[in-house]
């Protein structure tokens, strides 16, 4: 492959403030995904960075829940979007503390594997999303998920982004 233009559809899900987070809801993406895929065709790009909401598909640590991922998918391979599937963008399932909970691997380790499964067909991936930031924003910073400002919680976090990253 010589040049690829690519493009992405916003999907930040850090917990913020007040409870808050979730760009594919804030934009009405979550309900209008088909229109915004015809969108992207329209355009004639054919490659969509896409993050996976790991928040919501495993929200139960005991179970993946896939029916809305499985509907977003479809209807890309559908209009020949190849998607660059970016699996961990600066959200966690809400029972996790943050990045820097020591459940984080093995729950992203679970969840980055059954994608792989549930979607062959998917060739590239980003594992996770602006680590450095991920982990700085979050627990240097305290503006998303824990919400903590220590070099020991920043630390905690980068290590824990670092080993999603190359699982």
């Amino acid at each position: 492959m010589d040049f690829m233009l690519a493009t992405g559809i916003e999907c930040s899900a850090p917990m913020i403030a007040a409870g808050r987070r979730d760009q594919l809801v804030l934009t009405n993406h979550v309900e209008r995904f088909a229109e915004d895929f015809d969108l992207v065709v329209d355009f004639g790009i054919r490659y969509l960075r896409y993050g996976v909401p790991f928040h919501l598909v495993a929200r139960d640590p005991d179970h993946l829940d896939w029916d809305w991922t499985d509907a977003v998918f479809e209807a890309m391979q559908e209009r020949g979007i190849e998607p660059i599937a970016d699996l961990l963008h600066f959200g966690v399932p809400d029972d996790l503390s943050g990045f820097g909970d020591p459940r984080l691997q093995g729950r992203y380790v679970a969840f980055a594997s059954a994608f792989a499964e549930r979607y062959p067909w998917v060739r590239w991936y980003t594992p996770v999303n602006e680590p450095y930031i991920t982990a700085h924003f979050s627990a240097g910073l305290g503006w998303w998920n824990e919400r903590q400002v220590s070099d020991a919680a920043f630390v905690r976090a980068l290590v824990n982004v670092a080993r999603c990253a190359v699982v």
